[in-house]
């Protein structure tokens, strides 16, 4: 596919003697944003590691605008795929604005200093993060919550065309988590970039995602358009619980509701 940024053909992947992926074939095109989803322990975050080459699979090929991304420079990869993990432990007190400056790094000569360019494009990051008045704090001072969307702030700022979220909202409170995902859909959308997400709450990537891939057992269960993806069939084989899809006309989008009871026993 011409507009196709990620794609993995017969990623085999194994921790220990199991088999955490087994054959997997996905592409993920610009212009979508993609949720990944499934049960506890199935591979979601695996799978997004060896998208971002920051794992290499035991077989198949993971490609980054058709070239194997085993195959490009660290720092190529870096200009080109932005991570936000769900937890990063960040040891020395450097401020703020520092670490979200990182993610001009890449785009940095070895030697060079950032430019005026650069450094607009931290303080509009730290500005949508919501960080701007954290600026000069060691990022080691400030709460889970904070230090989270300084981490959004850096992948931001790495202005990358891909942008890789590992449940990256999972220590952010209501507020934050939907104004940071939607400025995630914006960019996908207005500056036709590509997102792919882990995530656990699938209402939230109901409410934000085109695109659902279910993984189960290690293999892709099912995958394709939220509307056509996300029903109760799908949450019953992947997840064995029942549940009622219903439309929301006021976001436009679909939404779960769980039946108390409603699972395999």
């Amino acid at each position: 596919m011409t507009d196709s940024v990620l794609h993995m053909d017969g990623i085999s992947f194994r921790r220990g003697k199991r088999e955490v992926l087994k054959s997997i074939d996905a592409s993920f095109e610009q212009g979508l944003f993609y949720a990944i989803l499934g049960p506890n322990g199935v591979g979601k975050s695996t799978l997004v590691e060896i998208l971002a080459g920051h794992l290499e699979p035991d077989a198949g090929t993971a490609s980054l605008f058709g070239t194997p991304v085993n195959k490009i420079p660290a720092r190529k990869v870096a200009q080109a795929v932005a991570v936000v993990a769900q937890s990063h432990d960040v040891r020395f007190a450097f401020s703020v604005r520092d670490v979200v400056m990182m993610g001009r790094h890449p785009h940095i000569d070895r030697f060079g200093s950032p430019s005026e360019d650069d450094f607009r494009l931290v303080e509009e990051a730290m500005n949508v993060a919501d960080i701007l008045h954290l600026a000069d704090r060691p990022v080691t001072e400030v709460s889970g919550g904070e230090r989270q969307r300084t981490l959004f702030a850096r992948a931001l700022a790495q202005d990358t065309p891909v942008l890789i979220l590992d449940e990256a909202t999972s220590n952010l409170d209501m507020k934050h988590t939907l104004s940071l995902l939607s400025v995630v859909k914006e960019k996908v959308k207005r500056e036709n970039r590509c997102a792919v997400g882990v995530f656990q709450d699938i209402n939230t990537a109901a409410l934000f995602c085109d695109r659902f891939l279910f993984l189960k057992d290690g293999h892709v269960a099912v995958s394709g358009h939220v509307d056509e993806t996300l029903t109760p069939e799908t949450l019953w084989e992947v997840f064995g619980v029942k549940t009622r899809v219903m439309e929301d006309a006021s976001t436009n989008s679909r939404q779960v509701l769980f039946s108390p009871g409603g699972f395999h026993g």
